[in-house]
């Protein structure tokens, strides 16, 4: 092989490019073109020429020819000709299949240069999207066992919110005694509380016991529950309607009782007398209330109070009226229990109205008389007082009780008068009488009223 000189490029010739006709299938290749590597230190420098251009596209400028030499100078070689800037490969079709292989060669696939390669198998879909769609799979299937789990949860939790709690609580501090708690949990409404105390309670002479709790129907928005109590010996049952409550965090029930177990009792006082405008009062475990606000000798009032057994006696009757206590046995509300108590006259009374009675003797036997009576002559003494000439009156004998007395009038035993004429004789006359009249009632106490001296 002829090389050129130094100052000249050398360009070997460059294999020809086959046709398609004449590129194997590639199923007669049976191994791939061995690419051979020449050594750059020993070998020529070759400058491999620009691939074709496409007709619409302008030629490259040619490289300058190089000036004539000059005699005597040096002579250089020429230098490289510029690399000629290759044109931009054409945008890819979608869809289409792309060759990598330069024109007239091999490409990347062992396929000729102007071929287009065999048509590839569809790419398998992706696994990313099945991940995505397994995820939420598991994400929705994960929630949907929460949310029943969640359900099931706040069923039993609601289950065990029995109704028949509220009815136990309420009752337990009925049983301990702590009205004022019961009262806080469900409001007595009745239009005397008085007797709803700490106090009425904690001093009964016997409080209920509880027997049993429970639910016997639940359905809706309540429930029905039944009590079993003893009181004084003695078993009975009250049923509660319980109701549905606001719920807790939207989901979970709640029961309230709203239907208080309160005895409504009635206790009279009845009397000999009417006391004018002083009150009845009864005391109730101690506890002081009004029943009526005058005394009529009958009179009648109505007490609210809790389960219980309670000691009851009559309040403040004045000096001269007294009665005896009793007991109130309050159970089941519809029993309705009644108290009576009968108030009577006592001995002071007695003392009281024969210390009157003694006041009407003493003015008969004085010639002026006194405060209940104008003088010896006064109409309501007896016969022998009845003189303007006596030297000498008074009473002998005064009674030691009452030969009959009431309310409202009242007879002494015989008094015993001495009087002297003032005449010549000088005789001293003995008379015995009683005394009767009516008696007068003014805030309680007693006033003898026309009173007068007989001979019966």
């Amino acid at each position: 092989m002829t090389l050129p000189p130094p100052n000249e490029p050398w360009n070997p010739p460059l294999p020809p490019t086959p046709n398609a006709a004449e590129w194997p299938e590639p199923g007669d290749m049976d191994e791939a073109p061995t690419a051979t590597f020449v050594d750059s230190s020993t070998a020529p420098t070759a400058v491999m020429p620009p691939p074709p251009l496409p007709a619409s596209m302008p030629a490259p400028p040619q490289p300058l020819p190089a000036p004539p030499a000059v005699p005597g100078a040096p002579s250089w070689p020429a230098p490289a000709a510029a690399p000629v800037p290759m044109p931009a490969p054409p945008a890819p079709t979608f869809g289409a299949p792309v060759s990598n292989a330069p024109s007239g060669g091999f490409g990347g696939n062992g396929v000729p240069g102007g071929q287009a390669p065999p048509p590839q198998a569809p790419r398998p879909a992706r696994r990313r999207s099945k991940r995505r769609t397994i995820l939420w799979a598991s994400v929705g299937v994960g929630v949907a066992l929460l949310a029943g789990g969640a359900a099931v949860a706040v069923s039993l939790i609601n289950d065990s919110r029995d109704p028949a709690a509220q009815v136990e609580e309420y009752l337990g501090l009925l049983a301990s005694g702590e009205a004022q708690k019961a009262a806080k949990l469900v409001d007595p409404a009745v239009a005397d509380a008085s007797l709803l105390t700490d106090e009425v309670l904690g001093a009964a002479d016997e409080r209920i016991d509880v027997v049993s709790v429970e639910t016997v129907d639940r359905s809706g928005e309540s429930a029905r529950v039944l009590a079993r109590m003893s009181l004084a010996g003695e078993e009975f049952e009250r049923e509660f309607t319980v109701d549905h409550g606001p719920n807790e965090w939207l989901l979970l029930e709640t029961w309230e009782l709203n239907e208080p177990l309160v005895v409504e009792a009635t206790i009279s006082l009845t009397g000999p007398v009417s006391a004018g405008d002083m009150p009845v009062a009864v005391q109730v475990a101690g506890v002081e209330t009004v029943i009526a606000d005058t005394m009529t000798g009958d009179d009648t009032g109505t007490v609210y109070v809790y389960p219980g057994v309670y000691g009851v006696a009559a309040g403040d009757l004045g000096a001269y009226l007294t009665s005896e206590g009793d007991s109130l046995v309050a159970g089941h509300p519809e029993t309705w229990p009644e108290v009576r108590l009968a108030a009577e006259l006592n001995g002071a009374f007695e003392e009281e109205v024969l210390a009157q009675a003694a006041a009407y003797a003493d003015g008969c036997v004085r010639v002026g008389g006194n405060e209940v009576v104008s003088s010896n002559m006064d109409s309501s003494c007896p016969a022998i007082t009845r003189n303007t000439r006596l030297s000498e009156l008074k009473v002998s004998k005064y009674p030691k009780a009452l030969s009959d007395v009431g309310a409202k009038s009242f007879r002494t035993e015989e008094y015993e008068f001495e009087v002297r004429s003032s005449s010549a004789s000088a005789r001293l006359d003995r008379s015995s009488s009683s005394l009767s009249g009516e008696i007068s009632w003014k805030n309680g106490k007693p006033s003898v009223i026309d009173a007068s001296f007989g001979w019966w």
